[in-house]
């Protein structure tokens, strides 16, 4: 018989998967993680908010979609963010293979789609569910 877990735990104790992956326009490797359940949701907001804020294309949302991805997925060795929020903006200056490829590895982990841009498309008025 499998022991019990107990919520406190393990909630709150951050166990996200991690993952080193080569990039190599970059030269080397960086780290990933899966996204949180609430970042998953700010990620889907953005891509629903992109919709609503008229950047129309499906382009455009795709590449809100995966920069929000790696500002939230690219980590340091101790976990923590290497972009901030406001740095996120840098990633638009990359090329579109590096960025597309970082962001489908960080999505991998966390079961995310790129469907979750055309479900976001069709439910603009509220926060699509996983």
């Amino acid at each position: 018989m499998s022991r019990a877990i107990l919520g406190k735990n393990v909630l709150g104790k951050g166990m996200l998967k991690r993952r080193e992956i080569e990039v190599p326009t970059w030269g080397g490797a960086i780290l990933i993680r899966e996204l949180t359940g609430a970042e998953v949701e700010t990620v889907r907001e953005v891509a629903a908010s992109a919709v609503k804020d008229g950047q129309s294309t499906e382009q455009a949302n795709l590449r809100v979609f995966a920069h929000t991805l790696i500002v939230f997925g690219w980590i340091n060795e101790d976990g923590t963010r290497v972009l901030t929020d406001q740095e996120g903006d840098l990633l638009y200056t990359e090329s579109n293979q590096t960025i597309d490829s970082i962001a489908a590895a960080i999505a991998e982990l966390r079961g995310l789609r790129p469907k979750a841009v055309e479900q976001a498309e069709k439910n603009s008025g509220e926060t699509p569910r996983a």
